[in-house]
């Protein structure tokens, strides 16, 4: 009887372990989503152009030099500094997303 009874209160403790509380549900932030979708999509931009191997993004190319005031002729190399700026800004905001600095 003993053992029957510390039998059942450790498995109603494990029971109970094995139920999420609500502290750690997922928590809905469509604000969160929206920024970090919003990295990706201005992440991916320049690579799409830049890293292009059937030329289709030729035009969006050339767009996106002239919307940033590139020479001409420098499009390639303007455009990579551009997506290594914003390499570098993503990763900031990621960072201090996650509490990493």
């Amino acid at each position: 009887m003993k053992y029957s009874l510390l039998f059942s209160l450790l498995a109603l403790g494990l029971f109970a372990c094995a139920q999420p509380s609500a502290s750690i549900q997922p928590v809905s932030n469509r604000q969160l989503k929206h920024e970090l979708d919003s990295l990706l999509i201005r992440d991916q931009l320049f690579r799409e152009v830049l890293f292009d191997p059937t030329n289709r993004k030729r035009k969006q190319r050339y767009s996106l030099a002239t919307a940033y005031h590139l020479p001409a002729g420098q499009e390639m190399v303007g455009l990579s500094a551009l997506m290594l700026a914003v390499d570098s800004s993503d990763l900031h905001r990621v960072r201090a997303i996650i509490g990493f600095g």
